[in-house]
Order: C-alpha cells, then sequence, then structure tokens
C-alpha cells in the first residue's frame, strides 16, 4: 500500500510532508507500466505504448520518440492519474476504517521500532476478532523468524 504513510500523515497530523517521495514515485512508475506497458486500461485497451523506452543509454537521445498522438498522450496520462488518484483515495479510506489499528500500531512501534507481520496480524486479530487475514507465505513467515531472531 504505497500511500499508507501519506494518508496516515493527512488523516492523522492533518498536514503532508516530503516522506512519502519514493512510494509515490514507486507507484506512479508502477502505474505507468501498468497503462504504456501491459496494456491494464480499460479505456486505452490492451495496446503497449512503451516502446523502445526499457533502457537509455549514454549518447543516445534523452527526447522521447512517440509512435502515437498528443492526444493518447493525454489519455494515457489521465488513466495514470485515475489510477493513482484512485488508489490513493482508496488508502485513506482502508486507513480511516482502520483508525484504531493505526493508533495501536504506532503506539508498538514507538515501544520497539520494528513490528514483525505475525505481531501486525495479531494486533489486528486483537481489534478485530475472527477477521481473515490473507495467508501469509513460507517466505514471508521464514523472513519474520530471521528479523525476529535478529532483535533478540
Amino acid at each position: 500500500m504505497a500511500f499508507g504513510g501519506r494518508g496516515a500523515e493527512e488523516i492523522v497530523f492533518n498536514r503532508i510532508s516530503t516522506g512519502a517521495a519514493n512510494d509515490i514515485k514507486q507507484a506512479t512508475e508502477l502505474a505507468q507500466q501498468m497503462v504504456r506497458t501491459w496494456g491494464m486500461s480499460e479505456t486505452l485497451g490492451p495496446l503497449s505504448y512503451a516502446k523502445g523506452e526499457e533502457q537509455v543509454f549514454l549518447g543516445r537521445e534523452i527526447a522521447q520518440h512517440r509512435d502515437y498522438s498528443e492526444e493518447t498522450a493525454r489519455k494515457i496520462d489521465e488513466e495514470i492519474n485515475a489510477l493513482i488518484n484512485t488508489a490513493y483515495q482508496r488508502s485513506k479510506t482502508v486507513l480511516v476504517d482502520n483508525l484504531d489499528i493505526l493508533h495501536k500500531l504506532a503506539e508498538l512501534l514507538l515501544e520497539q521500532e520494528t513490528v514483525m507481520g505475525k505481531e501486525l496480524d495479531e494486533l489486528i486479530l486483537a481489534l478485530r476478532p475472527g477477521i481473515e487475514l490473507p495467508v501469509r507465505s513460507p517466505e514471508e513467515q521464514a523472513a519474520d523468524a530471521g528479523a525476529a531472531a535478529e532483535q533478540a
């Protein structure tokens, strides 16, 4: 959830900072790939608009060569913006709906600096008894166990 930190700042502190810059960059790059490379746009259809943009080498022109019109470029930008805005609004909705969990998690982080997946699951289950959490992969469980051993 790339916008969780920024959404939490806005909801809890009623302000935003530069802290989420890397998350925003990654979310934007993912949305661009979804629309331009993987054809995951209902409006534009299953087409790729990312020809020859995979690698830029020294000595190669920085200017982008496009095989599509300005109108298509505008539609691509609109689709990317829509994906980003929808994701941001969804993250804020999830945070508002679970503000008690957010505050308890913040308290826990102040106490011990790091919260592993299993600990987060336990916190959520304590505040939302009966909720079904996603099944964690063996790799995630092993990573938690390794990190817990390092903290001990």
